[in-house]
């Protein structure tokens, strides 16, 4: 697989992320949750919250994707204040499925000011036993991260319409996010409704 390839799957992949989360789903319950160790920044937020999330792979794309990753799975999405009162946002993905205990974490933290900037991101992956690490200092730079766009698009909506850039494991990518109507949910045995959003990659020359 070429580089540009990779690079390429790795934007799709971060995309359809961003949207999965934020579709409800029922939640998976799991020790895989509890046992999961969360990074030294997360163990120590204040006024955490805390939303637990189902997901499953559907579709043709999904279908492809099982030959390699389990199915179906849970999320943790931990959201508080840090010491300096920035926001931090972690969000653990995981499955009881996995026979190897993979995971996959995005984090970042966010500036206090009206511009909710994306100060600081991580990611860890753990993949058939292997771990890879990355972690980049994204003052400045006007990119969010996966965990960063799902705290503003629940939070702002004006986010929720236009281009950004997306950072994930050390490479920035060009996005577009575009509001696809309402839907609707269950939560707790209530049918409530939620936003949609579309998230595409940007073609750009070169």
């Amino acid at each position: 697989m070429s580089r540009r390839t990779q690079k390429g799957y790795a934007a799709v992949l971060c995309v359809w992320l961003v949207a999965l989360f934020l579709i409800a789903s029922p939640p998976v319950i799991s020790d895989v949750d509890q046992n999961l160790d969360r990074s030294a920044r997360a163990a120590q937020l204040m006024d955490e919250e805390v939303l637990s999330y189902g997901w499953s792979l559907g579709g043709f794309k999904g279908m492809l994707a099982r030959l390699v990753v389990p199915g179906r799975g849970g999320a943790t999405l931990r959201t508080g204040r840090n010491g300096t009162g920035h926001l931090v946002s972690e969000l653990n993905i995981f499955s009881p499925r996995s026979r190897h205990g993979d995971f996959q974490r995005y984090g970042a933290e966010i500036g206090s000011g009206p511009a909710a900037e994306t100060l600081k991101a991580w990611t860890t992956q753990m993949f058939r036993g292997r771990k890879k690490e990355k972690e980049e200092d994204l003052g400045g730079e006007e990119a969010v991260d996966i965990a960063s766009s799902i705290w503003r698009l629940r939070r702002e909506p004006a986010f929720g319409s236009g281009r950004s850039r997306l950072w994930s494991g050390g490479n920035f990518y060009p996005i577009e996010v575009r509001p696809a109507g309402k839907s609707w949910a269950t939560l707790e045995g209530h049918r409530i409704t939620t936003r949609s959003f579309l998230i595409q990659g940007v073609r750009k020359e070169g």
